[in-house]
């Protein structure tokens, strides 16, 4: 006998994965998509706009649409751990101009020792925030395997292109043809690994829709008597 309540229970989770996954991955894709064509140095508040994109997908990924569809499964660890990434790559990017400058002459070397104090924290709190978010994805097994591990991948490929540009800071001669181009690599290697997920999160809504829909329907192909 089809258990009708676990059918059902079984469609309402599909239904909400679908479109927590389908609405994330587009946010997320739009996110890439701005970082990709216009970057930070052409148009600062597109980029912000794009920086937007990312919390919201975070936000949405992390609560879900349904407990459901929440690729963290809603344990708090993960769930604060992906909001707080979104935000703070919102925020974080603002914090150092907070550290007093004066408006003229030379900042003094304290003032210059702060704002690199306040830059590294920055960055340090986010790839924290990321790798706690994404290895917490990947053991809640809400994502189908392997594509559970996703999340840290794109992260890897991001964290890469991170060392690229910091490794040519400490260059003893740094060529600006070339450190532009690195940086360029950079920016490129993290929209695609971002605008990687979210096509990949649309797809598995898709896949998602197909398999729940023959699941269900399928378990009424034998006696119709029972």
């Amino acid at each position: 006998m089809v258990d009708v309540s676990t059918a059902g229970s079984e469609m309402n989770a599909a239904r909400s994965r679908r479109q927590t996954w389908l609405v994330g991955g587009s946010l997320l894709f739009a996110s890439a998509l701005i970082s990709l064509a216009l970057g930070a140095a052409m148009m600062p508040t597109w980029t912000q706009a794009g920086d937007a994109l990312f919390a919201a997908a975070t936000a949405v990924f992390a609560i879900g649409i349904g407990r459901e569809g929440s690729v963290t499964a809603r344990r708090p660890l993960g769930t604060v751990a992906l909001i707080g990434w979104g935000v703070w790559v919102l925020a974080g990017p603002y914090l150092p101009q907070l550290v007093p400058l004066p408006d003229t002459g030379m900042p003094a070397v304290g003032d210059l020792v702060a704002l690199q104090v306040v830059s590294a924290t920055v960055h340090v709190v986010t790839l924290a925030l990321g790798i706690i978010a994404v290895s917490q994805i990947g053991r809640a097994r809400v994502v189908p395997a392997p594509w559970q591990w996703a999340p840290l991948w794109a992260l890897l490929v991001a964290i890469f292109g991170r060392l690229l540009v910091t490794g040519m800071l400490f260059a003893p001669f740094i060529d600006p043809t070339l450190m532009y181009g690195v940086a360029l690599a950079d920016d490129l290697l993290r929209a695609g690994a971002m605008g990687a997920l979210g096509v990949l999160a649309i797809v598995l809504a898709s896949h998602t829709e197909r398999g729940a829909t023959t699941a269900v329907y399928s378990s009424n192909n034998g006696d119709l008597s029972r």
